[in-house]
C-alpha cells in the first residue's frame, strides 16, 4: 500500500471531511437496517480508526484537524452545534494536539478551536468550522433559531483581537473556502453572460469574514482550506491598501471522486515570521495502478518562478494566468492534480469562471468580471 511520511514536519493540518460522501446511505445499505444508533456508533468507530492510523504514522507530530461538511451524525451540512457528535469527536481528537485545554473549551460547542504552533507561543493556528457558513447548511438536529455561524464569527473576532494585541501571527485552517463556487456557477451557452452565480458561503457571513480579514491583515499570515478536492488559490479582500490582505491555499483531496488524483500540500515556512515561503503538491498517480506511489508533482517557486508565497506574488500569478497561455495551461493541468483527462474541471468556456473566482469573492463583482473577461 502506498505510504506517505513527513519525518521533519513541524505539524500537520487536516482540512476536513473524515467521512465519505453518502456515508449514512452506504451504512444503512450494508447494515440492512436504518437504526440511527448503529450509524452513530459506526461513525465514531470510523473517526477513531482514522485518528489512530494517522497517529501511528506520525506519533510525535502535533496534528490539527478540521471538520468537513460530511462529518456529522445528522447528515451532510447538518452538524448539530453542542451535539453528541462534537462531544465524542472531541474526546477522540484531543490527543492529537499539544494543548488539550484550549481545544476542549470550544470544540464541543461548534467544532472550532485555537492551537499554538510548535516552538513558540507567538504563532497560532485557528481552526474554523466553515460548514456553519455554507449556503447548504441546515441546523436540522438542533434549534433552527440558533446562529452557530454568527457565534463562530464573534469567537473568531475575539481570537484575532487577542492575537493582534499581543503581536502574534495567525494561520486560519478550515474546510469550505469562501468566495464563489466556480464549478457550480454557469455561463450561458454561446456567450459570457452568467446564468447562475453560486456562492460557497451565505452572503452575510462572507461579508463579515472578509471584513475581519481586512481588519487583521497584519495578524493573519495565511489561510488553508479543502472541500473542492482541487489544487488552487484565492486572494483576500483588498481594502484601502490596494493589496490583497491575505491569501488562501486550497489543498487537493485524498478522495479521487471528482476525477482528481489524490494530493496534498507540503508547506515550507519561516519559523520566525510564521509566513509561508513555498509549497509543493504531492500526488498519488492512480493511472499507475498497483505501482502507484506518492511523489512530488510540482513546487510553486519552480513552476511559476515566484517566491515567497504572498498575496502580492499570487496576484502576479493571477495576472499571468490571464495573459500567458503557457502559465494558464500549467495551472489548469495541475488544478485537478493531473487527474482523469476524461473529467476536466476547467474548459475554455468555463475558464473565466475559475479565473474570476480567484479575485472576486462576492456575487456581483464576480459576475461583472466574467462578463467583461474577454473585453480589451
Amino acid at each position: 500500500m502506498p505510504r506517505w511520511s513527513a519525518p521533519r514536519a513541524d505539524f500537520i493540518l487536516l482540512a476536513g471531511d473524515w467521512l465519505a460522501h453518502g456515508f449514512s446511505d452506504s451504512y444503512y445499505q450494508y447494515a440492512g437496517n436504518r437504526d440511527p444508533r448503529g450509524l452513530y456508533e459506526f461513525i465514531d468507530k470510523t473517526i477513531m480508526f482514522l485518528t489512530q492510523r494517522i497517529r501511528e504514522q506520525f506519533p510525535h507530530i502535533p496534528i490539527y484537524p478540521a471538520l468537513g461538511n460530511a462529518d456529522s451524525y445528522c447528515g451532510d451540512y447538518q452538524l448539530q452545534p453542542k451535539g453528541e457528535f462534537l462531544r465524542r469527536t472531541a474526546e477522540t481528537w484531543k490527543g492529537l494536539l499539544h494543548d488539550e485545554q484550549a481545544f476542549m473549551q470550544s470544540f464541543p460547542t461548534g467544532g472550532y478551536y485555537p492551537a499554538s504552533a510548535p516552538g513558540t507561543s507567538k504563532h497560532r493556528v485557528v481552526i474554523l468550522n466553515t460548514v456553519f457558513f455554507s449556503t447548504d447548511y441546515r441546523n436540522q438536529c438542533g434549534d433552527p433559531k440558533d446562529d452557530p455561524g454568527g457565534d463562530q464569527l464573534r469567537w473568531l473576532a475575539a481570537q484575532l483581537r487577542d492575537a493582534a494585541s499581543k503581536g502574534d501571527k495567525v494561520w486560519l485552517l478550515y474546510h469550505i473556502p469562501y468566495g464563489i463556487d466556480a464549478y457550480n456557477s454557469v455561463i450561458a451557452p454561446g456567450g459570457n453572460a452568467v446564468e447562475k452565480v453560486v456562492s460557497l458561503w451565505q452572503p452575510d457571513y462572507t461579508e463579515k469574514f472578509l471584513a475581519l480579514l481586512d481588519q487583521y491583515r497584519d495578524t493573519i499570515q495565511s489561510m488553508l482550506a479543502g472541500h473542492t478536492h482541487m489544487d488552487y488559490f484565492r486572494l483576500g479582500p483588498y481594502g484601502v491598501s490596494g493589496r490583497p490582505s491575505t491569501f488562501l491555499l486550497v489543498t487537493p483531496g485524498i478522495s479521487p471522486i471528482f476525477g482528481n488524483n489524490p494530493g496534498l500540500h507540503v508547506l515550507s515556512y519561516d519559523r520566525k515570521a510564521f509566513s509561508i515561503l513555498d509549497y509543493a503538491t504531492h500526488r498519488l498517480d492512480l493511472s499507475a495502478g498497483s505501482s502507484a506511489d506518492w511523489r512530488e508533482e510540482y513546487r510553486f517557486s519552480q513552476v511559476y518562478r515566484l517566491f515567497p508565497v504572498t498575496g502580492t506574488t499570487l496576484k502576479t500569478l493571477s495576472r499571468s494566468l490571464k495573459e500567458e497561455p503557457h502559465t494558464r495551461a500549467t495551472y489548469i493541468e495541475y488544478y485537478n492534480v493531473v487527474g482523469d483527462p476524461a473529467m476536466p474541471q476547467i474548459t475554455d468556456q468555463t475558464w473565466p469562471l475559475y479565473w474570476c473566482a480567484i479575485d472576486y469573492l462576492t456575487a456581483l463583482p464576480f459576475q461583472t468580471c466574467v462578463e467583461n473577461f474577454s473585453r480589451p
